[in-house]
């Protein structure tokens, strides 16, 4: 997660959507059993991934996911 707090470190927020990303990052953090990952595709997009044990069908439960360059 280290590269997730570097992305958020370097965000440069000109439209408001920092505080939502880290909002739903507290969000997920806080739900029992929820696995949270961050995949950076530079230039493509960044992606901060929740996954819960008790789901068989699906690797992800949610995945807020931001276009916007980090620097």
């Amino acid at each position: 997660m280290q590269e997730m707090e570097h992305f958020i470190e370097s965000w440069q927020d000109t439209n408001g959507m920092k505080s939502i990303f880290l909002r739903m990052k507290s969000f997920l953090a806080a739900q029992k059993e929820a696995n949270l990952s961050f995949n950076a595709r530079q230039g493509v997009s960044y992606s901060l991934r929740a996954a819960h044990p008790s789901q068989k069908d699906r690797s992800l439960y949610v995945r807020p996911d931001s276009r916007r360059p980090a620097w």
